[in-house]
């Protein structure tokens, strides 16, 4: 069970659809840094650039892993998606791993009709995605 470092925690404020919690988390099994972002709300058009800022924060405090919580994430638009491809591409050019994790039916079905499984890392769970993954 990875330990939670809660003292490392942010939260980024949920002013209209989308709340976004950052939380670093130190696994035990491969002893490395984690970032798991959670997403709850819906991910839109009217959310991409904090979504875009999150991500982009996430990745520069240079985990081995940044995780995609998407457990709550009641819907997301293509806005959202082009968030996640934009921050994967970014994980891509500074050796972080990227992973989604745990998406909602809504946001299951669209990664799948955009082809994004083939693109994605993407975890049936967070347990799954931090027990499995090894990082980059």
């Amino acid at each position: 069970m990875p330990a939670e470092e809660p003292a490392d925690a942010e939260a980024l404020p949920a002013d209209t659809g989308l709340r976004i919690t950052s939380t670093d988390v130190l696994t035990t099994g491969h002893n490395r840094r984690v970032r798991v972002v959670r997403l709850e709300g819906e991910a839109d058009h009217t959310q991409r650039h904090r979504l875009e800022k999150a991500l982009t924060a996430a990745l520069a405090s240079r985990p081995a892993l940044l995780l995609v919580d998407l457990t709550a994430l009641a819907f997301c638009d293509s806005s959202g998606l082009n968030a996640f491809v934009h921050a994967r591409r970014n994980a891509q050019e500074s050796g972080v791993a990227l992973v989604l994790a745990a998406p909602t039916e809504p946001v299951d079905r669209l990664l799948e009709i955009t082809g994004m499984y083939q693109v994605f890392d993407i975890r049936p769970d967070v347990e799954t995605a931090l027990a499995e993954h090894p990082g980059p």
